[in-house]
């Protein structure tokens, strides 16, 4: 809001007080937030000179952590104008009197309030000499480095591929990422520069002595800021009896709800650019290969003599690496083939009806295979029926509750889901026919580089899908591989990043998200049921985490919970079980528009049970031309078992032709 109009709704407040010393104290209060507010306005400018990164480097920057939209921008500027405003009010009031005063509170919130986010426990923020509570990240005691953390924690002693689960875990799971959560850097700057050593969006991580790969700094730059606010005034809540500071919160660009927002982009502007120019009901394709249409942002080749290409999608990470590329076409693909079904069965369809519906069935489709076949390898069938979690085999399931908030939780975006990058595999690979031959890339080659999906207009594609999910994924453990923890872009530490930004986030410890979710606490480093520690992890874990952590009470979320045994079959550990477990319940019970819904807007309970009736697997034999494929393209054969076996659990391979795609009977009108 202008400071002038947020002036004059003070002032037009203040005009019914009769008494004429009460008019003087309150302008004269006025004046003080109004000088407190420019003031944080000129911090503002002074925090926007920055010294740039190059265009390269910004480029990597931006796929680390991507850069904030306009309306993100804006919000950025409010928290921080709101920040220093704050801190220039209680340089003459005490936080009592700021708390009592309701004309300071009354200008305030016209003046500097902007939008909420949610959190599942009260941030852990701290101030430059670690006294609580602040607005800098999480520094108590002194915390170890990230970069030490990865170094001793995370480091792959060995490498384990996984018994169970094929490279199509991580794949699905970076893909519903990019449809509900997409959090923007503060800027584009080089927080390792001494010159931008007390820049407050800098947060570089330190390097220890000695490092294998890294010199000194890993440049890393704050999330963009946002604020809470509620009805009573944001003043009350930036200082109340426990927390005398601004309380910083973080962005979402995206809407929380699975609803392939990855395929349409997040506003009309992103989706007119997605759609066919000619057949609008159709999403816009790259012939010839039927392959994602030519993009230019977030991609280091250009056309070369293989008619490489950045690709365009509705989420802009498309081309981080080749398999998120390789499902991202799949589901355009599946678009076109069921708008031009609808366009057959219903010629007096507009385009524009037809493309309203298929986008609907498509979000109905991502969330049938993300609740039915992804999510349970992720947290386990227990978590799935604790949650309810788990669609019915057939009809309408009413769930809806208006009274939950869908938000995505910040512990969920910024730790839980992160885990899965523990399954990245060291290579990129294709994968022939015979299932015998496989042509290998190391991973770190392949990074922004949709070279194996697009060259030879999109040859080797089917080589890559067969290689993602017929082979299997890393085991879900606390080793990363060298290609993101020692060279993730070229410049950086992934799961160095991960914890990083957990502290950037506020997130509390481990502990306390150990008590959000109803587990022990751990009270010592001991390890075993009965002793007070530990008891999820095991004893080198546990040894690992003493000889970094001071304190049982400073393990960071990401670092206890990645080093936790694995929940009864699940692909994470209690803590995180329970933290998605919860995500994903309110995705689904929040959702007016969750597709087993019965309503005005839902489907017909016919078209409900088709959808129950598409898998995965169809897809991917449809629109990449494979032969066979596993009943469940998560799932790899079961070892030992294949070929021979009809047993379902063995997952051995059948032939395409036994698939079925959706039917759209049931759209006939």
């Amino acid at each position: 809001m202008d400071v002038r109009f947020g002036f004059i709704l003070v002032f037009v407040l203040l005009l019914q007080t009769v008494d004429a010393e009460l008019k003087k104290s309150s302008l004269t209060k006025i004046e003080d937030v109004l000088e407190s507010v420019f003031f944080g306005r000129r911090k503002l400018s002074e925090f926007r000179k920055l010294n740039p990164l190059s265009n390269k480097d910004a480029n990597l920057q931006h796929q680390i952590a991507p850069v904030k939209s306009g309306r993100s921008h804006q919000m950025e500027s409010d928290a921080i104008i709101k920040h220093e405003a704050t801190r220039h009010l209680m340089e003459k009031k005490t936080a009592d009197e700021l708390m009592e005063d309701e004309v300071i509170n009354t200008a305030f919130r016209e003046l500097v309030c902007p939008s909420s986010t949610v959190r599942c426990t009260p941030s852990e923020y701290r101030t430059m000499d670690g006294s609580s509570p602040g607005d800098l990240p999480r520094n108590s005691r002194n915390l170890p480095s990230a970069r030490k953390i990865s170094n001793d924690i995370f480091k792959a002693t060995e490498t384990l591929h996984d018994r169970q689960y094929s490279g199509l875990v991580m794949a699905w799971g970076q893909l519903i990422d990019h449809d509900i959560t997409k959090t923007p850097t503060a800027g584009d700057i080089d927080c390792c520069d001494t010159a931008n050593a007390n820049n407050p969006i800098c947060f570089p991580i330190d390097v220890p002595e000695g490092d294998e790969r890294f010199s000194n700094c890993l440049n890393f730059v704050r999330s963009a800021a946002a604020t809470s606010s509620t009805i009573k005034g944001c003043l009350n809540e930036i200082i109340t009896a426990n927390s005398r500071l601004y309380k910083r919160e973080q962005i979402n660009e995206l809407t929380a709800f699975i609803d392939g927002g990855m395929l349409y982009g997040a506003s009309d502007d992103e989706l007119s650019l997605l759609r066919d120019q000619t057949n609008t009901y159709l999403l816009k394709t790259k012939e010839p290969g039927n392959l994602l249409p030519t993009g230019t942002s977030f991609c280091l080749i250009t056309d070369d003599q293989n008619n490489d290409y950045c690709q365009h999608a509705g989420d802009n990470r498309v081309n981080v690496i080749p398999t998120l590329g390789a499902v991202h076409t799949l589901l355009v693909r599946e678009h076109n083939r069921i708008a031009e079904g609808l366009k057959n069965l219903n010629r007096q369809w507009s385009n524009g009806k037809v493309f309203d519906e298929t986008r609907k069935i498509m979000g109905a489709i991502i969330q049938h295979v993300t609740y039915n076949e992804w999510l349970p390898i992720v947290i386990g069938d227990q978590h799935m029926d604790q949650y309810n979690l788990k669609s019915s085999e057939r009809g309408h399931v009413s769930s809806y509750d208006s009274n939950l908030d869908p938000s995505i939780r910040n512990s969920f975006a910024a730790a839980a889901l992160r885990y899965a990058h523990s399954l990245i595999m060291p290579t990129q690979a294709y994968l022939d026919r015979t299932y015998r031959n496989e042509e290998s890339f190391s991973l770190e080659t392949q990074q922004l580089n949709p070279h194996m999906v697009v060259q030879e207009n999109g040859r080797r594609l089917e080589d890559l899908v067969r290689w993602t999910t017929y082979k299997p994924c890393m085991t879900s453990d606390r080793m990363f591989e060298d290609g993101i923890r020692n060279n993730l872009f070229g410049i950086s530490d992934l799961p160095a990043r991960n914890v990083q930004r957990g502290r950037d986030h506020g997130l509390p410890s481990y502990n306390e998200f150990r008590s959000f979710c109803g587990l022990p606490r751990a009270n010592n480093f001991n390890t075993g049921r009965n002793r007070g520690g530990l008891r999820d992890h095991s004893r080198e874990n546990a040894r690992l985490l003493q000889q970094t952590y001071q304190s049982i009470n400073d393990i960071d979320l990401f670092v206890g919970a990645i080093t936790e045994r694995l929940a009864p079959g699940a692909d994470v550990g209690p803590t995180f079980a329970c933290l998605i477990a919860k995500q994903f319940d309110v995705l689904k019970r929040g959702d007016s528009f969750w597709y087993e819904n019965q309503g005005q807007q839902g489907f017909s309970e016919a078209k409900v049970n088709a959808i129950k009736r598409v898998r995965l697997s169809s897809l991917l034999c449809e629109h990449f031309g494979l032969a066979t494929i596993q009943p469940d393209p998560f799932k790899i054969e079961r070892e030992g078992r294949c070929p021979g076996s009809s047993d379902i659990e063995d997952n051995c391979m059948v032939r395409c032709s036994e698939m079925r795609l959706l039917d759209l009977r049931p759209w006939r009108v």
